[in-house]
């Protein structure tokens, strides 16, 4: 019982943090919207969404492996922490260099910007936040998203009322990140947790190479639902990239809650000994669940148009119709996401790839066809189809494998 009630306070905690990020997050995006308009609103979200990708490549995977490694074997935390730094560097570096030619290609405009911000992937190779993960610490976890997003927006704050410009908006990210590094090292030395030698150069090429696979799904994943201000950038302008930034940090706001809740679903879900077990634990989270999504969607794309005058200032009510397209894609992420964390707690993740990739391409298709027609509302329409798609394809499999005979589950799971 103690156990239990133990392992239900971390994921309370982790749950309780993620919120609290994901408001501090949600703040900044309103004070630089209500401060640089649409337009610096856009040329930041392009940005950052551009270098979300070079993060989850320059990554490469190495968080969750170096989770997995660890929890199973402490002893190897010392060279397992110096190995990923390793890795990281050089594919940051790599990274890097394309972001910046890419940007100056593609965006010319912005490219500046875009280079500045992409400085943040030298703190992404030294954050550590995965440690305390991997050693049961939420605490420190939690204490560390949370800090991170804090001084962020307090550092943002300040250059804001010192009539600061956008480089200092990526300024101040990399310094918050900068600091949390380098408070989390710091914290590992105290603690009596030192780094060790790196692995040698061949078994670094071994630990990169294995963990693609899982930056693969991420990658595509993230091209699912991150590409529409990418794509917006070459078809409206940068005013009407700024309101549908808008929009879309209303609904990442919502994604984000929502992995809040998974976080604590999955962990439930993989612990029913049967079938039927699992159904039914499937069966009570939606029933739990999607009447209040139901309601938060309905509200919030009913109260649309005020919510981002309110927010972002009357100027945003361009970006009302997007938000309530993008209100049902929400819901339908929802949905799917209660039959992935079955997937998960099955080990398909050959399957999970697959439905994600042609998620994706439902998600391009549609944004490519729909966005010069109808704009901004287009890219949300192609992120409700691609959502939807998703839905049909993890509920179809779900589904499927709930109604296998166990002993047929067991062996599958077994073989996989």
């Amino acid at each position: 019982m103690m156990i239990r009630s133990s392992i239900q306070f971390r994921y309370g905690m982790l749950a309780a943090a993620n919120f609290s990020a994901a408001v501090l997050g949600f703040l900044t995006t309103t004070i630089i919207g209500s401060h640089f308009g649409p337009s610096g609103l856009g040329d930041v979200a392009l940005a950052t969404s551009v270098l979300a990708y070079a993060l989850i490549i320059s990554t490469g995977g190495t968080e969750l492996y170096a989770i997995q490694k660890v929890a199973a074997a402490p002893e190897t935390l010392g060279r397992m922490i110096s190995s990923v730094m390793v890795v990281r560097l050089g594919l940051g570096a790599m990274c890097y260099t394309a972001l910046v030619i890419v940007a100056a290609l593609v965006y010319p405009d912005r490219w500046a910007l875009i280079a500045l911000f992409g400085l943040s992937l030298l703190p992404a190779a030294l954050n550590t936040s995965w440690v305390p993960q991997a050693l049961h610490e939420s605490g420190m976890f939690a204490l560390a998203s949370v800090l991170t997003q804090a001084v962020s927006i307090s550092l943002l704050w300040l250059i804001v009322n010192a009539d600061g410009g956008l480089p200092a908006v990526a300024g101040s990210k990399i310094l918050a990140e900068l600091l949390i590094a380098g408070g989390l090292l710091v914290w590992l030395r105290r603690t009596g947790r030192k780094l060790e030698r790196p692995m040698i150069w061949r078994d670094l090429r071994i630990l990169a190479r294995t963990c693609m696979p899982i930056a693969g799904t991420q990658l595509v994943r993230g091209v699912a639902l991150g590409t529409d201000l990418v794509i917006l950038a070459f078809f409206v302008s940068r005013d009407e990239t700024g309101y549908f930034a808008a929009a879309f940090k209303i609904f990442g706001f919502l994604l984000g809650l929502g992995t809040a809740y998974f976080v604590i679903l999955l962990p439930r879900i993989a612990q029913q000994p049967d079938n039927v077990s699992m159904e039914h634990e499937l069966n009570a989270s939606m029933k739990l669940v999607l009447p209040v999504a139901f309601m938060a969607a309905g509200g919030i794309a009913l109260a649309a148009d005020p919510i981002l005058r309110l927010l972002f200032g009357p100027v945003f009510a361009t970006a009302a119709p997007a938000l309530q397209v993008l209100c049902f894609a929400w819901l339908a992420n929802v949905m799917g996401r209660h039959y992935r964390q079955v997937l998960l707690a099955r080990e398909l993740r050959g399957s999970d790839f697959r439905q994600s990739l042609a998620s994706g391409g439902v998600h391009l298709a549609a944004r490519f066809l729909l966005i010069p027609s109808l704009g901004i509302t287009g890219a949300a329409i192609g992120m409700l189809l691609g959502e939807v798609y998703l839905l049909i394809a993890q509920r179809h499999v779900c589904r499927r494998e709930l109604a296998r005979p166990a002993s047929t589950t067991l062996a599958s799971s077994v073989t996989r």
